[in-house]
């Protein structure tokens, strides 16, 4: 065998191991969010218990913060490791919402909140992630910044009871939610009153 045969055999292995490692750390990025997302789950079902953030006791809101806060963190640390969203491609479509979900519960930082919209905006043009997850996540930030919202996705929750925050021209909002696939507004609400009525 040439030098020129044993240099091309080891070039081939050498780039099969870099993408076996890049497996290996796609594989790793989706158990991070999906363990992620059950953390943030947790943390959702004892909000609904004290019926809404508000009631919730100090400590542990405490908790639920600094929890929100290492998801966040650990959300970024992946968008830098990727250089983008991690979406269907790269973590498959469960860990995507996953990656969403913690976005979404990024109230605190609002700044950071809109940084996540952006790529996961970029993501979805791109056909690698959730239109509907992106409609969630810019009625949130739009709320943030005490703007009507697009989809009436977003609720308040006021003594067990909730309410959509203000939409922009209501009247075209369940067109605007169909073209996502989403059931109409009045659904939703309905459907999130019971789940909240069950749970509490």
């Amino acid at each position: 065998m040439n030098i020129v045969a044993i240099v091309g055999l080891l070039a081939c292995a050498a780039l099969a191991g870099c993408h076996s490692i890049a497996r290996l750390d796609y594989e790793r990025m989706k158990v991070q969010l999906l363990s992620a997302f059950d953390a943030d789950q947790e943390a959702e079902k004892l909000i609904v218990q004290h019926s809404g953030p508000d009631r919730v006791p100090a400590d542990i809101g405490k908790r639920i913060a600094e929890g929100r806060a290492e998801r966040e963190a650990l959300l970024q640390e992946i968008i830098d490791q990727i250089g983008g969203w991690p979406g269907w491609q790269e973590v498959g479509t469960d860990a995507s919402h996953a990656a969403w979900i913690i976005a979404q519960h990024a109230d605190a930082h609002v700044e950071q909140q809109k940084r996540f919209l952006s790529y996961l905006r970029r993501a979805v043009a791109a056909s690698n992630a959730s239109p509907e997850d992106l409609a969630y996540l810019e009625d949130r930030v739009r709320i943030a910044e005490d703007r009507p919202q697009l989809y009436g996705t977003q609720l308040r929750i006021t003594n067990g009871r909730c309410r959509l925050y203000p939409v922009d021209d209501i009247d075209k909002v369940n067109d605007r939610r169909k073209r996502l696939n989403m059931p109409p507004v009045e659904q939703y609400v309905r459907e999130v009153q019971e789940f909240l009525d069950q749970n509490q």
